[in-house]
């Protein structure tokens, strides 16, 4: 990781496990745990007969599936989540396009 006076980072170099560690295991993890949420929510909500149940259930739901975003934002700092943004990654051929879509 390389920094130009503390405003952004850029990745030169990942190793091979860290390559095979993010190609492989943050996918299959992140789907395993969407397909159980999707599984429990639905039968969280199918299994209920009266609305207000069905409406609160829902709200419940919607916390479930944002307590990531809310751990992200009360674990790390101001400082270190603007660093997280701001962070790009360089590639053996340059930097993408300035419009392009692999530039987020």
């Amino acid at each position: 990781v390389s920094g130009d006076g503390g405003k952004s980072s850029i990745i030169t170099r990942l190793d091979g496990w860290m390559k095979a560690l993010l190609m492989l295991l943050l996918p299959v993890t992140r789907g395993a745990v969407a397909c159980m949420v999707t599984f429990a929510g639905c039968k969280f909500l199918i299994l209920q007969r009266e609305e207000s149940k069905i409406v609160m259930k829902v709200l419940c739901m919607k916390f479930a599936i944002q307590i990531d975003e809310l751990m992200v934002k009360s674990l790390l700092t101001a400082g270190i989540r603007r660093e997280l943004k701001q962070a790009k990654f360089m590639t053996e051929w340059g930097r993408p396009k300035e419009h392009s879509l692999w530039d987020n």
